[in-house]
C-alpha cells in the first residue's frame, strides 16, 4: 500500500494521534497546542463528549483538518441518539456502560448501527471532513464475549469512504487468546475484501499509571518503542492534556496524560524519529487512497 501512496517499501512512517477530542477542555487544550507546534499529526474526537463541539473552535485556531471519529459506546457518556433510539445501548441512568461486555450482550445491532451512524453525521454537522474511524475502548471488537460489530463499522467505512484503525500486527498480540486472534484474522480479511486501508501497526502505553512510573521511565519506553518501529505505517497513540482540576475529576491517571502531552514536545524524542528516518504523516493521506482504489466520489 505505501508504494502506492508514493512511498517506498522501506520506509516507516508513522502517525502521531492524540486520542479523546472532546471530552475535557483541558484535554482540547492540549491537542490544540500540540497541532500549532507540528508535533502530532492526528486526533480522534469522541461526539458524546461534553467538549465535544469545541471542534469548531479546534478548526478556528489551527491549520489542521485532521480529524478522526473516536467511535463511542461505553465509558458512561450519553448518546447523541434521543435515549429512546438506542435504549439497549445505556444504562438506567440513560449513559453507556463502562465496558463493552454490557454492550455485546445487551445492544440491539440496530441500535448500535444508528449511534455510530448518528455521531458521524453530528460531526459531518460541525464542519468535520472525518479522515477515519475508530473505536473507543475498542467496544466494537467481541473482546468480552466474541459479539462484535464490525459488520456496521465495515458498512460505515464504505458509506463514507473512510479507513479504519485496525492494525494488521494485532494478530500478533499476546495477550489475546486463539479466539480474538481468530477475530481479527476474519476482521483483516473482511477489510481487504472491501478495499478499506489499514495500517500495519499501532504502538501506545498504558492508560494507567504504572507503579514507580515518572516522565523518565515513559519517556524511555516511547523511544524504545520508536525504535522498534518497521517499514510500514505505524500510529502512535497518545492521550494528552493539561493538569487542570476537570482532569483530575475524569481521571486518576491525570499524571500520565501530562506526561504524555510532553512526550513529543521533547528533543530527545524528536531526535529519535530523525535518526531512525521515521516520516510524519496523516489519515488524510490513507483515506485518499482508499478513496481512489474504490473510486469513491461522495462529498459531504
Amino acid at each position: 500500500m505505501i508504494e502506492e501512496m508514493g512511498y517506498k517499501r522501506t520506509d516507516k512512517l508513522l502517525i502521531i494521534n492524540a486520542d479523546d477530542f472532546g471530552i475535557a477542555k483541558c484535554i482540547n487544550e492540549a491537542i490544540i497546542e500540540l497541532f500549532n507546534r507540528n508535533d502530532i499529526t492526528s486526533t480522534s474526537v469522541m461526539m458524546p463528549g461534553s467538549r465535544s463541539k469545541e471542534i469548531k473552535d479546534f478548526f478556528k485556531r489551527t491549520s489542521c483538518k485532521n480529524v478522526g471519529i473516536h467511535l463511542t459506546l461505553t465509558d458512561k457518556f450519553k448518546p447523541v441518539s434521543r435515549a429512546k433510539d438506542v435504549n439497549t445501548l445505556i444504562m438506567d441512568n440513560g449513559i453507556f456502560p463502562s465496558s463493552s461486555e454490557y454492550i455485546e450482550s445487551n445492544g440491539d445491532i440496530n441500535h448500535v448501527k444508528k449511534e455510530l451512524r448518528n455521531q458521524i453525521e453530528l460531526a459531518l454537522s460541525l464542519g468535520i471532513d472525518p479522515t477515519h474511524l475508530d473505536s473507543h475502548q475498542g467496544s466494537v471488537f467481541g473482546l468480552f464475549l466474541g459479539r462484535d460489530f464490525m459488520e456496521v463499522v465495515f458498512e460505515l467505512c464504505m458509506e463514507y469512504g473512510l479507513p479504519f484503525l485496525l492494525p494488521k500486527q494485532v494478530v500478533n498480540q499476546v495477550s489475546f487468546d486463539e479466539r480474538m486472534i481468530s477475530s481479527f484474522k476474519r476482521y483483516i480479511r473482511r477489510a481487504k475484501e472491501l478495499g478499506i486501508a489499514l495500517i500495519d501497526d499501532v504502538i501506545c502505553l498504558p492508560y494507567e499509571l504504572q507503579n514507580g512510573e515518572d516522565y523518565k521511565t515513559v519517556k524511555n519506553t516511547m523511544i524504545n518503542k520508536l525504535t522498534q518501529i518497521q517499514p510500514g505505517i505505524t500510529q502512535v497513540t497518545i492521550h494528552p492534556s493539561f493538569v487542570t482540576k476537570e482532569l483530575k475529576e475524569i481521571t486518576l491517571h491525570w499524571q500520565k496524560r501530562e506526561m504524555e502531552y510532553n512526550l513529543f514536545l521533547d528533543d530527545d524524542i524528536k531526535r529519535i524519529l530523525l535518526s531512525e528516518n521515521i516520516k510524519l504523516i496523516s489519515w488524510k493521506e490513507i483515506r485518499e487512497y482508499q478513496r481512489s482504489i474504490n473510486n469513491y466520489s461522495k462529498s459531504f
